[in-house]
C-alpha cells in the first residue's frame, strides 16, 4: 500500500507504484496492487469514492494467529515473553468496530480515504495482569526471532505498521471497544471454535511462537539478566 513503512504514515503518505501494471504476482507486489485497485475505484467514482485502509483486522473468527496468539497465550498462563518496554504501542482493529463504522460511513456516503486501525495500544495494556518478561529488540534479533509471524505484532523494522495516523477516521466516527473485551472474546472464540478453522482456509500459517521456543528464550533472557 504505502511506498515505505520505515516511518509513521498518514493517508497522504506516498503509495507504492507498480513497475509492471500487468503483473499478477500478488505476494510480491501486494501493497502496490492494493494501491492500483484504489486508483481504479477513484477513477470510477471520483470524490464519492470511499477508500478504507484497515490495519491488522482481529477478533473472534480470526484464524491467522497474528493477533489471536496473544489472547490464547494469556489464557495458557505462565511467564510470557514479549517485546518491551510495556509502554511501547501496537495497533490493530477489532473486526466488529471496523464493520460497524464502515456501514455508517457508507450510509452517510462519506467519500475520502481513511486509515482504519486503533490509535495505539500499549503492550502493557494488551498483556495486563500477566507475568511478562519484557525483552529488548536487540535480544530478539540476536536470537533470530522472526518479526510479525513468529512473534506476532512485533515488527520494529517497519514502524509504519504500528504508528499509523488514524485521526481522520476517528473524526469520521470510528470508535474502539476496550482492549480487554477484544482479548476476552477472541480467547473465548478460540477455545470453542479455533481448531475448526485451519490455516489452509486463509493462506496464513506458522504465526505464533512455539512453547518450547519461548521457554528457551526466557531461559536465555534470565541467564543474561
Amino acid at each position: 500500500m504505502y511506498a515505505s513503512l520505515a516511518e509513521p504514515v498518514s493517508e497522504d503518505s506516498p503509495l507504492g507504484v507498480l513497475e509492471d501494471p500487468e503483473t499478477e504476482e500478488v505476494l510480491e507486489h501486494y501493497g502496490e496492487l492494493k494501491a492500483a485497485c484504489e486508483a481504479v475505484v477513484q477513477d470510477a467514482y471520483g470524490e464519492r469514492a470511499t477508500i478504507v485502509r484497515p490495519g491488522l483486522i482481529v477478533g473472534p473468527w480470526d484464524p491467522t494467529n497474528r493477533f489471536t496468539y496473544w489472547p490464547t497465550r494469556l489464557a495458557r498462563g505462565g511467564e510470557i515473553l514479549a517485546p518491551g518496554p510495556p509502554e511501547r504501542r501496537t495497533q490493530w482493529i477489532d473486526v466488529r468496530d471496523l464493520a460497524s463504522w464502515m456501514l455508517d460511513l457508507l450510509e452517510r456516503d462519506d467519500g475520502g480515504v481513511y486509515n482504519a486501525t486503533n490509535e495505539g495500544v500499549p503492550w502493557g495494556e494488551l498483556l495486563a495482569g500477566a507475568d511478562v518478561a519484557w525483552v529488548t529488540d536487540d535480544f530478539l534479533r540476536e536470537h533470530e526471532v522472526g518479526q510479525w509471524m513468529e512473534l506476532p505484532l512485533w515488527i520494529p523494522d517497519e514502524p509504519g505498521i504500528t504508528d499509523t495516523d488514524v485521526s481522520r477516521a476517528v473524526a469520521a466516527g470510528l470508535r474502539f471497544r476496550p482492549v480487554q473485551e477484544t482479548v476476552r472474546d477472541t480467547a473465548a472464540w478460540h477455545a470453542e471454535h479455533g481448531t475448526e478453522v485451519t490455516p489452509a482456509l486463509t493462506g496464513v500459517s506458522g504465526a505464533g511462537m512455539a512453547p518450547e521456543r519461548e521457554r528457551e528464550l526466557l531461559a536465555a533472557w534470565h541467564e543474561r539478566a
